[in-house]
C-alpha cells in the first residue's frame, strides 16, 4: 500500500509539472509583457566641466550644499565627512570616522549632514562566535545588537552632533522635503 501510495504522489507531480510547462507554453502577452520587449532608449551624455578631486578618497557618497561640496569617503580606517571647494578640490574641512566603521551614504537636512556608516560585523557562513575571545565576542555581540552607526553632523563647523543606530544595511542616503 505504501509503494502504490508513493506512485500516486509521483503521478500527481509529473502531472503538475506538466501543466505548469503547457501553461508557460501558450503565455499571451499583454501590454505590460508586450511593452518590455521592445528595445530601450538609449542616451547620450555630454561632459560640460571636471572638476578635481582627491584621487585617494573612497567616495561613498556625496552632497552639494551651501557652495560646498560635502563627501563622505569610506573604507574602514580610512573614512571621513569632508567639506571641499569643489572649483579647486581642496579639503576645508575632514573628521575621521571611528577605525570601527566604513563610511557610506551622506545627505544635507536642515543644516545638518547625515551620514551611514557600516561596522561590517556579520555572522556569515564560517564565522562562529564561540571561537572569538571575549573582548572581540563581546564588541561584535553590541555592535550586532545595536545595528549601524549613523552620525549627525553641523554642516558648517563638521562637529559631531548626535549617534543614531539602525539596524539592517545601509550604503545610499538621500531625503526629500516630505519629512
Amino acid at each position: 500500500m505504501k509503494a502504490a501510495g508513493i506512485v500516486v504522489l509521483i503521478a500527481i507531480a509529473l502531472i503538475g509539472v506538466r501543466t505548469v510547462r503547457r501553461s508557460s507554453a501558450h503565455h499571451v502577452s499583454s501590454p505590460a509583457t508586450a511593452q518590455a520587449d521592445t528595445q530601450p532608449h538609449s542616451y547620450g551624455y555630454e561632459v560640460v566641466h571636471e572638476y578635481p578631486h582627491d584621487p585617494d578618497a573612497f567616495t561613498q557618497g556625496f552632497v552639494y550644499h551651501d557652495g560646498f561640496l560635502y563627501e563622505s569617503t569610506g573604507m574602514r580606517g580610512r573614512s571621513s565627512v569632508r567639506k571641499i571647494r569643489l572649483e579647486t578640490g581642496e579639503i576645508v574641512q575632514r573628521r575621521e570616522v571611528g577605525s570601527d566603521y566604513s563610511a557610506e551614504g551622506l545627505t544635507e537636512w536642515h543644516g545638518k549632514l547625515l551620514q551611514l556608516t557600516t561596522s561590517g560585523v556579520r555572522l556569515g557562513p564560517g564565522h562562529r562566535i564561540w571561537q572569538l575571545e571575549w573582548p572581540e565576542a563581546g564588541k561584535l555581540l553590541n555592535r550586532m545588537w545595536s545595528g549601524d552607526l549613523g552620525m549627525s553632523y553641523d554642516a558648517v563647523s563638521l562637529q559631531p552632533q548626535a549617534k543614531f543606530h539602525y539596524r539592517e544595511e545601509g550604503w545610499g542616503l538621500t531625503h526629500d522635503d516630505g519629512g
